[in-house]
């Protein structure tokens, strides 16, 4: 249901934006998805999360967007997040957002209709850029720095009266705009993880000295296309910085 924070999403025209990248005849997009990103990129990646946990009828908790160590040159991660999967599975994540798109440097274009195996040939190819042959991040390496939680509860809590197991040990979660997984090939690093083993949603082994064993990926264009596959549209999703943000907008341009 919606709610003074949320805003309804039409979801093929965020994959006509981030993924089909239109140009003039058509209306442009060029040049306007850093703006955009930065207007509202954060909240789309954990409105998404929310949503996708949702549909798995798991409790999503938005704890807190400060996610980092101490002192000026401590790694910063874009919010802790809290989902549990049932009465006795909670996870905490420490999380990192990327918006990349087709937008990017590297980006393709990815058409909304698109044949199963192009898409996977994509996605597969997108997985081989951003992850070594151990899984790990090449461009986000931070989101493997293990983030002291905050020593308070109080401290870690965005709002009242979202219960907090403190003794649940912190996980890397990297929560990309661009579709990727994994090829079979790769298949000797999947993790096994029964609550975030799927297309969207997926975990990876990590190679021996790093901080973690598991890396876990999120995919929001993925989601948001088998969401559209479907016969899903249009969502509503929590926009916590958008709103206030678009209120500024309309007082500076009455």
């Amino acid at each position: 249901m919606p709610t003074p924070q949320t805003r309804k999403l039409d979801l093929k025209k965020l994959i006509k934006f981030f993924d089909e990248k239109p140009e003039p005849p058509e209306k442009n997009s060029i040049g306007h998805a850093t703006a955009l990103v930065s207007l509202f990129g954060e909240d789309l990646a954990f409105g998404l999360l929310k949503e996708y946990c949702s549909r798995k009828n798991y409790e999503f908790s938005l704890l807190s967007r400060k996610c980092k160590n101490e002192g000026s040159s401590g790694s910063r991660l874009d919010g802790w997040v809290q989902i549990k999967t049932g009465k006795r599975k909670t996870f905490h994540f420490q999380t990192e957002v990327k918006n990349w798109s087709a937008h990017a440097t590297d980006g393709k274009r990815i058409p909304l209709k698109i044949c199963p195996d192009k898409y996977d040939a994509i996605r597969f190819e997108r997985f081989g850029r951003e992850f070594t042959e151990n899984n790990f991040p090449k461009k986000v390496p931070k989101v493997l720095t293990v983030i002291e939680k905050p020593t308070k509860e109080k401290e870690l809590l965005r709002c009242n009266g979202i219960p907090v197991d403190m003794k649940v040990n912190p996980l890397p979660l990297l929560c990309y705009w661009f579709a990727l997984y994994p090829s079979e090939k790769k298949g000797k690093y999947r993790s096994v993880d029964k609550y975030f083993d799927t297309d969207e949603f997926f975990n990876l082994e990590l190679g021996k000295g790093e901080n973690f064993k598991r890396l876990y990926v999120f995919s929001m264009s993925s989601f948001t296309r088998n969401l559209i596959r479907d016969g899903v549209n249009e969502i509503y999703v929590d926009m916590e910085n958008l709103n206030p943000r678009m209120d500024w907008i309309s007082e500076i341009f009455p």
